[in-house]
C-alpha cells in the first residue's frame, strides 16, 4: 500500500496507508446531498482504528503504525445506499451487519462472538446501552420506530414510534434521547422504553415569528444534567435531563446549527460558513463570536464539516476541496490547512485521540497527524 509523509509546524502526519473502498463517513446530513453520500465514520477503540469496506470486510489497524491487525470477511458486500455498518458495544467488541445477518466481533482478534438474524436496523446511528442495541427501525410498511433490541436474546425489548428520519441517538445511563419528529424530541428509559418526557420546540418558540419552520438538527449533546440540541434556524436549547424543562436558550446569527460539538471547559462550539460560536454549556452565555465568512471566501472554501475542538484549535474540513483546516480559538484565524486531495470531498469530522488526529476522505484514504 502506498503511504505519504508531510511536515508542517502545526502537525506531522504519520505514515498511513491508502485504504480504498471504505464506506464514506459523514456526521452531517444535508438534504442537498445524494443518499449514497450519507455514511458513517470509522470507530476508534483500544488503540485501534476500525472501518468497514464496501467490498464486505471489517478491518482493524494499529493507530501507532497503521499496521493491519485483522480483517473479518462478511458473507456479502456492504450496501452503499442502505444502513449497513457497525457500532461499538464496548472496548472489547463491536456489532456489524450485512443484510439481515448481525455479527458481534471481538475487537482484539476480529473473531465472531455471536451471529444472529436481526431486523434491518439503521446501524450507523445506533448506540449500545446496557444489554440493548438502541436503533432506528423501518418496517416493510415504511413505519419508523426507535427500538431496543436485546442482542443476547434476539428480540425487541421495546419500541417507540418516530415520524421523522432522525440520524442521531444519544444514550446516557438509563436515558436515551432522540428527535422523534421534525420539531419534537423524546427522552425514554433504556430499561423499559417508558417515556420520561417529550418536547415540541414549536411550542417553546410559539411567541417568536420565523421565516422558516423550526427543525431539530444534528446530534444531541449530553452535559452534566442537561441535554443540548440545535434548533434550526438560529437556536441552541438546553433541556433538563430529568424533566425536559428548558434550562436556557441562546439565539445565534447562524442559521445552520447542525455543526455542533462539545469539548473540555464546559464549552459548546457551533460552526457554519459565516460564524463560529463558543458558548458556555452551563448557561448558554456566548463566550466568543467569530466572523469567518471573509476568510472562507478568500480561501475558496464553501461548506464545512462538523468541527472537533482542543483547548487551542478547532479542526474541520471543507467538504468540496478536501482541505483539513485548523482554526485558532484565540484569534479566529485559519492558521493551518492541509490539502488531502482537491478532487476528493471530505464529509466527516476529524477524530482526536490523545495528541493524534485522524481524518478520512470519501475514497477511504486515512490521514493521521500528531500534535506537537
Amino acid at each position: 500500500m502506498s503511504t505519504f509523509q508531510y511536515t508542517h509546524p502545526y502537525f506531522n502526519p504519520q505514515r498511513f496507508p491508502n485504504v480504498r473502498n471504505c464506506l464514506t463517513p459523514s456526521l452531517q446530513v444535508n438534504s442537498d446531498w445524494r443518499p449514497g453520500l450519507v455514511r458513517f465514520p470509522p470507530k476508534i477503540s483500544n488503540g485501534k482504528l476500525l472501518l468497514a469496506r464496501l467490498e464486505g470486510t471489517v478491518d482493524a489497524y494499529d493507530l501507532n503504525n497503521a499496521v493491519q491487525l485483522w480483517q473479518f470477511k462478511l458473507p456479502n458486500p456492504l450496501s452503499s445506499l442502505y444502513p449497513d455498518g457497525f457500532v461499538l458495544v464496548d472496548h472489547e467488541s463491536l456489532i456489524t451487519r450485512v443484510g439481515d445477518q448481525l455479527f458481534v466481533l471481538d475487537i482484539n482478534s476480529g473473531d465472531p462472538l455471536v451471529v444472529k438474524q436481526s431486523p434491518y436496523f439503521d446501524l450507523p446511528s445506533a448506540v449500545f446501552q446496557g444489554a440493548d442495541l438502541i436503533a432506528f427501525d423501518v418496517t416493510p410498511e415504511m413505519k419508523r420506530f426507535c427500538v431496543a433490541w436485546n442482542v443476547a436474546e434476539g428480540n425487541i425489548s421495546w419500541e417507540f414510534p418516530v415520524d421523522y428520519p432522525a440520524h442521531f441517538i444519544t444514550a446516557v445511563d438509563d436515558l436515551v434521547v432522540f428527535a422523534s419528529g421534525k420539531s419534537q424530541a423524546a427522552c425514554l428509559s433504556v430499561t423499559n422504553g417508558r417515556v420520561n418526557w417529550t418536547v415540541d420546540v414549536d411550542v417553546l418558540f410559539s411567541d417568536k415569528p420565523h421565516e422558516s419552520p423550526l427543525q431539530i438538527e444534528g446530534a444531541i449533546l449530553s452535559f452534566e444534567n442537561l441535554f443540548i440540541l440545535g434548533v434550526r434556524p438560529y437556536y441552541i436549547v438546553a433541556l433538563e435531563k430529568s424533566t425536559g424543562k428548558v434550562s436556557w436558550i441562546q439565539k445565534l446569527k447562524t442559521e445552520h446549527v447542525v455543526a455542533t460539538c462539545g469539548y473540555p471547559d464546559a464549552a459548546i462550539i457551533v460552526l457554519d460558513s459565516r460564524y463560529c460560536y463558543e458558548l458556555s454549556a452551563n448557561d448558554g452565555t456566548i463566550r466568543r463570536e467569530i466572523f469567518i465568512d471573509k476568510q472562507r471566501k478568500e480561501k475558496g472554501f464553501s461548506l464545512f464539516t462538523l468541527p472537533t475542538a482542543t483547548d487551542r484549535f478547532l479542526y474541520f474540513s471543507d467538504v468540496h476541496t478536501g482541505t483539513l483546516i485548523a482554526m485558532s480559538l484565540e484569534t479566529g484565524e485559519f492558521c493551518w490547512e492541509y490539502l488531502c486531495d482537491a478532487k476528493i470531498p471530505i464529509f466527516n469530522a476529524p477524530v482526536i485521540v490523545g495528541n493524534q488526529l485522524f481524518i478520512v476522505d470519501t475514497k477511504g484514504r486515512f490521514y493521521g497527524f500528531l500534535e506537537p
